[in-house]
C-alpha cells in the first residue's frame, strides 16, 4: 500500500503502518466495522527496527495479533538477532494480558519433515526456533497444515519452494 488514505474496502476499517526504512509497502489489517470498536493498535515502540504491527482485540479473553515482515536471509547476523529479540520482547510483553497470534512473512525456514513436505532449517529459521522456544509459541503451519504447503515458489525455478510465511 502507498498510504492509509488509499486503502479502502466497504465495511472494513484499515489499520496500517508504512515502512520506516524502505520505500513502498508496509503492514496492515482490515478490521470489520462491526468489531472495530473493540480493536486497537498497541505497538507504540518507535525505537524498534523490526517491521511489525500489533493490534489487540478486547474481548473477555483479549487477543493480541502481530503481523511481521522479516529480514531477508542475506541480512547481517546482528540485524537478524535484533529482529528476533524485538519480536520476543513484544510477544512476552503482550502475552502477560492476552492470547498471542503472530503471522507474517518471516523469511525464515523451519525444519519440516513430513512425507509430502521436507525443508531444512535456515539461519533465520534457527533464530525463529529460538524465539518460539523463548516465548512458548508454536509454528502452527509446520505442525498442522493440511493444504497450501508451500508459501514461496521461485517463479524462475518452480522446484525451489519453501515455507517462510507463518
Amino acid at each position: 500500500f502507498r498510504s492509509d488514505e488509499n486503502v479502502y474496502i466497504e465495511g472494513y476499517r484499515w489499520i496500517g503502518k508504512q515502512r520506516k526504512h524502505k520505500k513502498g509497502g508496509g503492514l496492515g489489517f482490515f478490521v470489520r466495522n462491526d468489531i472495530s470498536n473493540i480493536v486497537e493498535t498497541i505497538d507504540n515502540n518507535t525505537e524498534q527496527t523490526t517491521e511489525m504491527l500489533w493490534i489487540k482485540v478486547r474481548t473477555k479473553q483479549p487477543t493480541s495479533i502481530g503481523f511481521v515482515y522479516g529480514i531477508q536471509e542475506n541480512a547481517k547476523t546482528e540485524e537478524v538477532e535484533n529482529q528476533f529479540q524485538e519480536l520476543t520482547t513484544s510477544i512476552n510483553q503482550y502475552k502477560m494480558d492476552s492470547n498471542i497470534i503472530v503471522m507474517g512473512d518471516l523469511n525464515a525456514k523451519l525444519n519440516i519433515n513430513k512425507p509430502d513436505l521436507k525443508q531444512n532449517v535456515s539461519r533465520n529459521g534457527e533464530y525463529l526456533e529460538q524465539m518460539l522456544e523463548n516465548t512458548g509459541m508454536e509454528a502452527l503451519n509446520r505442525m498442522t497444515s493440511h493444504s497450501g504447503k508451500w508459501t514461496r515458489v521461485n517463479r524462475n525455478n518452480p522446484t525451489e519452494a519453501s515455507v517462510i510465511d507463518y
